[in-house]
């Protein structure tokens, strides 16, 4: 993304606000960042983590709605080039959100990630944003038989 990683946006403000009216519970981890524990069908839960990204090219507020699907590398999971293919040709048919590998802490994932502009989006759309990450790395972590986020 180009721009720059201010954020003008109040977020601690603006997301308990968003996320009050969409139904969820967030907790705070940090003034930028939150974690919102989605309860999804039989019994399984996800955890989606919401901060801001940064601005973009017209100074709006990029927020990043993300959720691990799997842990990579040497003390996780390797992607096949066959797996990184297929995740990639998904990406061009989700409504919401992308497959990705996002380092957290030193250790890689494989996310499902989506982007917002945080000053137009509304609440349905924050809400859409948040259940498809969990919903879709959900079922990736059923795909690879584990339930580790």
């Amino acid at each position: 993304m180009s721009g720059t990683t201010e954020t003008p946006l109040n977020f601690a403000a603006w997301i308990e606000a968003i996320a009050g009216m969409a139904g969820l519970k967030l907790e705070k981890l940090s003034q930028t960042l939150v974690a919102i524990r989605c309860h999804l069908n039989e019994n399984r839960s996800q955890v989606v983590w919401v901060s801001p990204l940064g601005r973009d090219q017209f100074g709006n507020t990029i927020i990043g709605v993300s959720s691990s699907a799997c842990k990579l590398g040497a003390r996780g999971r390797h992607l096949s080039q066959k797996m990184a293919n297929s995740l990639l040709r998904q990406n061009a048919t989700l409504a919401h959100g992308a497959w990705a590998i996002q380092n957290i802490e030193g250790d890689d994932y494989l996310v499902m990630i989506d982007t917002q502009i945080a000053e137009t989006m509304d609440t349905p759309e924050f809400a859409a944003s948040v259940k498809a990450a969990a919903a879709l790395a959900d079922e990736m972590e059923q795909q690879l038989g584990q339930d580790n986020f």
